[in-house]
């Protein structure tokens, strides 16, 4: 797919922000979309793929590794799946999909907590699971989940998260670039663990959608959202039915959660009343929705303002003093302030 491209100067403060950002945390590279009724109203790229000398600007065809931005895709395959009859439920336990796990650990646990990050379970030195807490009674945002998740669509679907995500979005979508990758390529940008040390191109040995080496160019990744925000629709073609989207998207944490602790959807985080540990900025509308990667990657979709905002960052891990969650928050209230401010002068 391919939209209209209108650049205009009205999100400038929001390249302003991801700037800002990328110097402080000492980034390489930046990429920033917006897209907005329909159009890309902002594409902009700067720096490089790393801080080696010579290194390739970040371009149009860059690939950021988007680390847990992928789980929107994780949770989208367990609403297709529900959709089309492969899952009943997500209030199923997870022991009716993988029996072989330890039932007094797993006990108590369903789908629906693994989806809303309430599930409870942590991993011990020796690498077993261990219940931190009662499932449904907080929020902890943890990877133990995921990989579960990805092995209860391989059994119920027949297909890996990669095969589903490829058939049922890739193609459809025509993107060449988005997936996961096994090998390095020459438009992959490097993630940074020090700005003067370490580079790693954080591939893994599986391409199944179930480890978390998924790249993508902001434009793939915006495109992604927009699809999201047209409720499936590209132009005059549903591509995803729109309940599966809804599914995802909306609402789906445990009725008793705390009233301080982040509501999700199926992995996506979904702004409903503002929370003190919401991800999401104060200011962001209600109804909004966000899904974030370890490097300050970010995809937020805003109904009420008909858009889509991607920036993607390359630095892992945050020098002293910063405020990674306060940053986040930031971001989406800044998208807000240039949205609300071109309502006005419109």
């Amino acid at each position: 797919m391919n939209l209209e491209i209108e650049l205009s100067t009205n999100y400038n403060s929001v390249i302003d922000h991801v700037r800002n950002t990328r110097n402080v945390v000492q980034a390489s590279g930046q990429s920033l979309i917006i897209i907005q009724n329909g159009k890309i109203v902002t594409e902009h790229y700067e720096g490089h793929h790393s801080n080696i000398r010579n290194a390739k600007s970040i371009s149009m065809d860059s690939l950021f590794h988007i680390a847990s931005v992928r789980k929107s895709y994780t949770g989208f395959c367990v609403a297709w799946a529900i959709y089309n009859g492969h899952i009943n439920s997500i209030d199923d336990p997870v022991l009716k999909y993988l029996p072989e796990l330890n039932e007094e650990t797993l006990k108590g646990i369903t789908l629906r907590h693994f989806l809303t990050h309430t599930h409870g379970l942590r991993t011990n030195p020796d690498g077993n699971l261990f219940n931190y807490f009662h499932a449904g009674e907080r929020w902890d945002y943890r990877d133990e989940n995921i990989r579960m998740l990805a092995e209860i669509i391989r059994r119920t679907t027949g297909k890996t998260v990669a095969k589903i995500a490829s058939e049922e979005i890739f193609v459809p979508l025509g993107f060449k670039k988005a997936g996961w990758y096994t090998e390095p390529s020459d438009d992959m940008v490097l993630t940074i663990f020090e700005p003067d040390g370490n580079t790693s191109f954080e591939t893994r040995n599986s391409a199944d959608g179930d480890r978390p080496n998924m790249f993508s160019t902001a434009r793939e990744l915006a495109y992604w959202g927009y699809l999201h925000l047209n409720n499936g629709k590209i132009g005059d073609e549903q591509i995803v039915n729109s309940e599966i989207l809804k599914m995802a998207t909306t609402m789906q944490s445990p009725k008793l959660l705390g009233e301080e602790s982040p509501k999700n959807g199926f992995l996506w985080q979904v702004q409903m009343d503002p929370t003190k540990n919401s991800e999401i900025g104060l200011n962001v509308p209600k109804g909004s929705f966000q899904i974030l990667g370890i490097c300050n990657q970010t995809l937020l979709v805003m109904p009420e303002f008909n858009l889509v905002a991607v920036r993607l960052l390359n630095r892992l891990g945050n020098p002293p003093g910063f405020n990674y969650l306060e940053e986040v928050k930031s971001f989406g209230d800044c998208v807000t302030e240039a949205s609300t401010k071109l309502l006005v002068k419109i």
